[in-house]
Parts: structure tokens; sequence; C-alpha cells
């Protein structure tokens, strides 16, 4: 019986310490799946309350335990996981190398690599330009 007790104990507080976080000023939390970081807020995709997206200004750290691509206020991209420990500085860390940032320097977010917010833009400003357009009149 207590084995059983224990089991589900685990995989609940397993699945706490691999969920991405985020942390509010207030000192609110929110678990689950970070799926984009924009400028203005962070989403994140939770078990209890679907899609959120928490306004940036009321965060004051977040971490993600699967990697993800970040772009930084210079336009440098970095990948890995991301940590936030008490320095208050986010540490992006992949391949052995770790990155530090503040999290305003943190413009954007992604986590898949055709997910790249700056490539999309530019497939749309490409869609968007008109075609030739001919007029022709014959008298």
């Amino acid at each position: 019986m207590y084995k059983k007790q224990l089991l589900i104990c685990f995989v609940a507080v397993a699945g706490m310490l691999f969920a991405d976080q985020i942390r509010l000023q207030d000192g609110g939390m929110f678990n689950g799946k970070i799926l984009s970081i924009s400028e203005s807020c962070v989403e994140i995709q939770t078990d209890f309350a679907g899609t959120l997206k928490v306004d940036r200004t009321r965060i004051s750290g977040f971490s993600v335990a699967n990697p993800v691509f970040v772009r930084l206020q210079d336009g440098k991209v970095c990948s890995g996981s991301i940590s936030n420990p008490e320095s208050g500085e986010l540490e992006i860390s992949a391949a052995g190398s770790t990155v530090c940032a503040p999290l305003a320097s943190v413009r954007q977010g992604w986590v898949n690599p055709e997910d790249d917010p700056a490539r999309r833009a530019e497939e749309v400003s490409v869609e968007e330009e008109p075609g030739r357009q001919w007029k022709c009149r014959a008298v």
C-alpha cells in the first residue's frame, strides 16, 4: 500500500521538477510547458488552465527544462535549457557552455528552429509584396 502511494508521490514530484516554470513578482508560480517568449508576454501551456499568456512586467524569472532558442537584445541567438538562479540572471546552458543574461535582455524565445519569429516575419513580408500588375489598353 505504501509503495503505491510513494510511487504516485514520486511521479508527481518528478513531473514538477522537469516542468517549465514561470515565477511571478508576487511570489506566485506557473508550471507547465513554455511555448513562446515575446517582449510583451510568455506563453505557457498548463494542465489546470490550458494556455496562458503572462505579462512580462509581472514575471521575475523563468526556467525551461528542454532546450529552447532565445534571441537576446543584442540579436544573439542562444539555445539550451534555461535556469534562473538567485542571482537574477538567466543561465542558458547547452553543450558544456553557459550564457548568462538579464531577464530584460530576452526578446524572443521559441521551441522549434522553424518557428524563429524573425524568419517568420521575413516570410510574411515576402508574401505580402505585390507582384507586377500589368494594365494594357488596346485601341
